[in-house]
């Protein structure tokens, strides 16, 4: 019974990261009304940089998340590399301005979560098949 209240806790607990990452301005107000079905637009934006700011402080949080993440026991390898590398795609479509990154930012991401993730497992002795 507590593994499925864990499970469901986790599940609810990601979605609504995504959720506000994705709906809260930069501004950190959030408005749903801005986002009907008349508004939703799919753009490509792309990179502007290769190199510029490689590391920032984006970069910690990258590292936090994807450590809490590893925490989560039904996480697998295979799923942080589909979660952490389809959050870098999504970010080229999302028009906020935190989601501006170079190409190089966007491998540091990928190296981060990586070191988060593999950081907390290799602490907890956790296999990630």
């Amino acid at each position: 019974m507590y593994q499925y209240i864990r499970t469901y806790i986790s599940i609810y607990f990601i979605i609504l990261l995504f959720i506000s990452t994705v709906f809260c301005d930069d501004n950190k107000t959030t408005s749903f009304d801005s986002y009907g079905i008349n508004n939703i637009s799919i753009e490509f934006y792309q990179p502007q940089s290769f190199s510029k700011d490689p590391i920032n402080y984006y970069s910690l949080i990258h590292f936090v998340e994807y450590a809490v993440l590893a925490i989560i026991p039904f996480v697998k390898i295979k799923h942080f590399w589909s979660i952490s590398i389809g959050w870098e795609v999504l970010e080229l479509f999302i028009s906020k301005e935190w989601a501006r990154e170079s190409w190089l930012n966007k491998l540091f991401d990928l190296f981060f979560n990586w070191l988060g993730f593999k950081s907390v497992r290799a602490y907890f002795g956790r296999k990630s098949k």
